[in-house]
């Protein structure tokens, strides 16, 4: 059940992991939850290359939407423990407190993003994974604003937050060239396409 539009940018076992756990029956932002899955993919495939990362961009909603009972290490026979851990950060991973700290994101314990502290006594969360969640973060929201009602406040936060930190987060120029096209949404502008 391969799709033109998946060509090459996630393995084949984990499409159909996904498909096999009814990612391309849930509803999600007005289409398929695997829609947006691989979307949000596709964008942080641009910035960063790395098999690991892609894969979580694709996985970034097992835990937390997908497959909730499922306890940690469940993607890692599938995608490698790196990957696995990365996925579970995610579904813990706090948007509304990276934003609220956005002048501090990279100075404050990373493991204060993480919604529940049992977690986060548990586990340590380097910079640079901090880095890849705030990336696929913001992949996962672009990816969204031409499906979801977003309001100008709420995109113009998430494009300051990006804006003041895009250096830290080590993107391409092109992700920064995708973000400065999002400003003309603050106008009403029509949505760019990825």
């Amino acid at each position: 059940m391969r799709s033109f539009w998946i060509e090459d940018l996630v393995p084949d076992i984990v499409v159909n992991f996904l498909i096999l756990h009814g990612a391309h029956r849930l509803p999600h932002s007005g289409r398929a939850l695997l829609d947006h899955l691989v979307g949000t993919a596709r964008i942080v495939s641009a910035w960063i290359s790395k098999p690991d990362v892609v894969n979580a961009a694709v996985l970034h909603s097992h835990y937390s939407h997908l497959c909730p009972a499922h306890r940690r290490g469940a993607l890692a026979p599938i995608v490698g423990n790196e990957t696995d851990t990365l996925v579970w950060l995610f579904s813990h991973y706090d948007h509304r407190s990276a934003q609220a700290l956005e002048d501090d994101f990279f100075t404050v314990p990373a493991k204060q993003f993480l919604r529940a502290f049992e977690i986060a006594d548990e586990e340590t969360v380097t910079r640079e994974q901090l880095r890849i969640l705030r990336t696929i973060d913001l992949a996962n929201t672009l990816e969204q604003i031409p499906f979801v009602e977003m309001t100008a406040s709420e995109l113009h936060d998430e494009l300051e937050f990006f804006s003041k930190h895009s250096s830290a987060m080590n993107l391409p120029e092109h992700a920064h060239e995708a973000v400065k096209q999002l400003r003309p949404l603050l106008q009403g502008a029509a949505a760019p396409t990825f």
